[in-house]
């Protein structure tokens, strides 16, 4: 019997042994994932645990005995204070997020579970478990959310635009306050919680005026949802009825895989009047330009046969007073000289203006072929060496033959007839010109050089521009127009090249401009025109 009751007696001590084995496991478990602290009614702390110790920073000597105000960081009100230990008391077990402070005043936040013990020995009676988990991390985390949307908002709610996000199936996320300052403006109320509303179903059952623009906007907005496009933009009116207004919507995805999208609609009034205004301006130039083209029209055929007549007559009085060489008739011949200059110097000038107009008007007709740029300039000096003659200026072709290039004609023509006849204008009698070639790249660059007056800085930074005139008369007391530059950059641009000019006082000028060597270009693309010229 004695046997029987040693051998229970050893069982059960096992048992319990194993029970407090199995206690200590699990104390240990909790002391490594938990804080664990014991007060009592009053809040004195009677027991922490190592976690709960590092967290706080004091050591368990330090803890135990004092008021678990201890680490009281006072930010809880005395209402939330109130509400826990009004719970506890009553019996209740309470869970919420505490912040606390540490003995180094380093603020953290503890994930907290306070059950009450109120059965048990004397000693444990009315005592409270406080077990917690620190969540300072997650919380730290939540402030930096919280502060990153405030500073969105802030950012959307700064800006003009209208702008509103949607979740991927069209629920309006977050507007900003453009937004809903536009709708209180428009009769929706300011506290409207938009938060929820499907705005793809307010654009899909839009009636009215704006029903086409919704629905174009709701397949915008569809299409960016799925990928179709990047990026969607409409403009739109949207009139009331005090004044005209125009919008422009422009919706884009977030760069996640969230499948939000932005709405941002922006006012362009201003623009859509600016461009109405520029229409009516464009109509209006339209306008002018057709009466001015009528304007040049009437001057090419009433003026042009006036002066040509001008012009044969007065060269064939000078020609038969000359022949005859009668005295009586000599006074009268510096009077026909003056007429025949003045008269071929008008004439001059009207087809320089007429060339200009076509090219301004795009009535003029660009023909590239390929010339010889040494027969093309010695066709044309019969035609303007009759002053140069009287000057007994010489005019020194000294280009090669086979400088070809490509160039329509009469651009070309006009284009050389300007230069030379500006050289004869401004060089001294006995004077010389000196026309000359060299290659440039694929182009062959024309170098009109001259002995005659030059020109200065200032003015030289005048030429080739129509709203700068420079103008001055020429060594025989030439007068001239500065149209015919103007029209000579125009045409050699048309030709893809370039003008510029080189001067000197007393020393002279060299005017020069490039064409594009017909050597550098594809024969091809000249198969219907193209014979040497």
């Amino acid at each position: 019997m004695n046997h029987s009751i040693y051998t229970d007696k050893e069982e059960r001590i096992k048992t319990l042994e194993q029970k407090v084995k199995e206690l200590t496991e699990r104390q240990t478990a909790i002391d490594q994932h938990s804080l664990v602290a014991i007060t009592d009614i009053n809040g004195i702390i009677l027991h922490v645990n190592e976690k709960f110790s590092k967290i706080c920073q004091y050591s368990k000597q330090e803890l135990i005995g004092k008021n678990y105000r201890i680490i009281n960081s006072k930010y809880h009100s005395k209402y939330f204070f109130q509400h826990l230990f009004d719970t506890i008391q009553a019996g209740n077990i309470w869970h919420g997020e505490i912040r606390n402070i540490s003995k180094s005043k380093k603020i953290f936040w503890v994930n907290t579970t306070i059950i009450p013990l109120i059965s048990g020995t004397s000693e444990n009676k009315n005592q409270y478990i406080v077990l917690g988990t620190d969540i300072s991390e997650q919380k730290k985390i939540q402030e930096e959310l919280i502060a990153a949307k405030i500073f969105a908002n802030s950012v959307t709610d700064s800006v003009s635009a209208h702008i509103c996000v949607l979740n991927k199936i069209g629920e309006i996320l977050s507007v900003n306050k453009a937004w809903r300052d536009f709708y209180f403006q428009n009769g929706t109320e300011r506290e409207i919680n938009w938060l929820g509303i499907n705005y793809l179903k307010l654009c899909d059952t839009a009636r009215g005026p704006e029903a086409n623009d919704a629905i174009v906007t709701a397949n915008g907005i569809r299409s960016v949802m799925l990928s179709q496009l990047d990026e969607f933009v409409h403009e739109y009116p949207c009139h009331s009825p005090t004044e005209k207004r125009w919008f422009s919507i422009r919706v884009t995805r977030f760069h996640d895989n969230s499948g939000n999208i932005v709405i941002a609609h922006e006012l362009i009034t201003q623009r859509k009047l600016a461009e109405e205004e520029i229409q009516r301006y464009t109509k209006e130039l339209e306008s002018l330009n057709q009466t001015k083209d009528k304007f040049f029209n009437i001057i090419a055929h009433d003026l042009r046969n006036p002066f040509s007549g001008i012009i044969s007559v007065s060269e064939m009085l000078e020609s038969k007073i000359t022949a005859e060489g009668n005295e009586v008739f000599l006074p009268l011949k510096k009077f026909v000289e003056l007429i025949y200059g003045s008269s071929k110097s008008a004439f001059s000038l009207l087809e320089n203006l007429m060339q200009w107009a076509k090219s301004q008007t795009g009535n003029i007709k660009f023909d590239p072929i390929i010339l010889s740029i040494k027969k093309t300039i010695n066709a044309n000096l019969p035609l303007i060496e009759t002053n140069a003659i009287a000057k007994n200026i010489s005019i020194q072709n000294k280009i090669e033959l086979d400088d070809l290039v490509i160039a329509d004609e009469i651009m070309l023509n006009t284009v050389l007839r300007n230069l030379i006849t500006n050289a004869i204008k401004f060089t001294y009698t006995n004077g010389e010109i000196i026309i000359t070639s060299e290659e440039s790249g694929e182009f062959l660059q024309i170098n009109v050089a001259d002995s005659g007056t030059g020109i200065s800085p200032e003015n030289l930074e005048k030429l080739f521009r129509i709203d700068s005139k420079f103008t001055k008369n020429g060594t025989g007391g030439e007068k001239g127009t500065g149209l015919g530059l103007i029209l000579c950059k125009e045409f050699i641009e048309i030709q893809g090249g370039q003008i510029w000019a080189k001067s000197e006082i007393g020393k002279g000028s060299v005017f020069t401009f490039t064409l594009p060597l017909a050597t550098h270009i594809d024969s091809g693309n000249f198969a219907n025109s193209k014979k040497c010229q």
